[in-house]
């Protein structure tokens, strides 16, 4: 994994992806994830294991050998159900179940459930996770390949920030690299770059937006939605949220949203 993107190939489903190694120093898939695109809806089904999937037997909230991944959504419609925090007490929405739904401009969009293969809500039995800003460590990914952590980890460089996306550079506005500067020249080209390798576009971080139970979100070409694996509460996920112009992160996005998946390597 080197700055200039080379190419490698998911064995599960013949995907290729590229890959290359950013300025926060760490190697990134440098398109969207689209594991599933060629399932058919509600019948088609893909089964991953340990030993091609970032899944394990021994995750403390999501022990696992195998994972089916099956989707569950019709006409681009995420699946929802109403939960209330028993925490805090607020309402958001999920769906412990499968559900996803593939473009081919923006890659798959992946509800929670399913971009780390089979976490569920609190009150929903096994497999749950009820401790604020925890990071999962089981996800879709490729085997040695994980979801990057998000959300209100503190540190004196990085309050209130990302301990891997926004690792990407400094502090606001410090040093000759901010990190605004570098998500959004190096990290989010344009839908129209013309970067390729061998002929293959490879996109930043797309502006995919989301889908919910209504379909696309008005936001595609606008916003980019991406997921991370800190669960900031018992209803809710974590994730980056990217614009032309500006990014942050959301600690209260619901479950049963699709949102895109960006894969880094474990190393």
């Amino acid at each position: 994994c080197t700055e200039t993107p080379t190419m490698v190939m998911d064995k599960r489903d013949g995907h290729t992806y590229a890959i290359a190694r950013l300025k926060d120093g760490k190697c990134w898939m440098v398109q969207n994830l689209r594991l599933g695109e060629n399932l058919e809806p509600v019948t088609g089904s893909l089964t991953l294991t340990d030993e091609d999937t970032n899944i394990s037997t021994t995750d403390e909230y999501n022990p696992r050998s195998t994972f089916t991944l099956t989707n569950q959504v019709v006409d681009g419609k995420m699946p929802e159900k109403a939960m209330t925090d028993p925490v805090g007490g607020s309402i958001g929405y999920i769906y412990d179940g499968p559900a996803f739904y593939c473009t081919n401009d923006y890659g798959c969009y992946y509800n929670f459930y399913t971009a780390t293969a089979g976490i569920k809500s609190e009150g929903s039995g096994t497999d749950t996770v009820t401790t604020k800003n925890t990071d999962v460590t089981t996800t879709i990914c490729p085997k040695n390949w994980t979801l990057p952590t998000g959300g209100d980890h503190q540190t004196s460089e990085y309050p209130n920030h990302s301990s891997d996306l926004y690792s990407t550079g400094k502090a606001y506005g410090v040093g000759t690299d901010s990190i605004h500067d570098i998500l959004l020249k190096i990290l989010a080209l344009p839908v129209g770059a013309t970067e390729n390798i061998n002929g293959t576009y490879i996109p930043g971080f797309l502006l995919g937006g989301v889908y919910y139970s209504g379909g696309a979100y008005g936001e595609i070409g606008t916003y980019g939605r991406y997921w991370a694996r800190t669960v900031p509460s018992a209803i809710y996920g974590n994730g980056l949220y990217l614009a032309t112009a500006s990014f942050n992160f959301n600690d209260r996005l619901n479950r049963y949203d699709g949102r895109s998946v960006r894969c880094l390597l474990q190393e």
